[in-house]
């Protein structure tokens, strides 16, 4: 399936992943990345991430990751500490500040959006545009990065709003 850009940059597409459980817009093909990460609590879970950089958008980075954690691990955070704390992990992972946050939810499960500023990251004076949701057991965390001011909201929301999930069972 195949969205026009109201821009005329380019068509986006639908990407559909069965096992991730989730479809997304995506101007550009996928590249999947599978790393092993320590989460705050010191548990290792596989982070499975999709990556595109696309000539239509060359100062700008996009990706969407997941990861399940052990069913007992969400039980002994709240939901508010939980996402606390994959926004303070995810800042400190660029070495910059968040400098905006809000609580939203995708289908009632919660979430929150973030905006980190990243002076000493490359490329510089960054901005990194997050929205991680909490879906039973499992984390989606979507992000895109570009150097200040040279995209924007406007694609970085088309992307951003563009996530479903898929294949939930109730």
């Amino acid at each position: 399936i195949q969205i026009e850009d109201v821009y005329g940059q380019k068509n986006w597409k639908i990407y559909q992943n069965k096992e991730g459980r989730f479809s997304i817009l995506v101007p550009s093909k996928l590249k999947r990345e599978v790393d092993m990460i320590e989460s705050t609590s010191g548990v290792k879970v596989k982070l499975i991430s999709f990556y595109f950089y696309d000539e239509s958008y060359p100062t700008s980075a996009f990706c969407i990751s997941y990861y399940d954690l052990p069913r007992e691990l969400i039980n002994t955070m709240t939901t508010d500490q939980m996402l606390e704390s994959i926004m303070v992990g995810a800042a400190s992972n660029v070495n910059g500040e968040i400098i905006i946050e809000r609580k939203i939810n995708l289908n009632g499960y919660p979430g929150a959006e973030f905006v980190v500023e990243v002076a000493s990251y490359k490329p510089k004076d960054s901005t990194v545009k997050s929205r991680v949701y909490i879906v039973r057991n499992r984390i989606y965390s979507l992000a895109v990065t570009s150097i200040k001011g040279t995209l924007s909201n406007y694609v970085q929301d088309k992307y951003l709003d563009s996530l479903k999930l898929m294949y939930l069972k109730k």
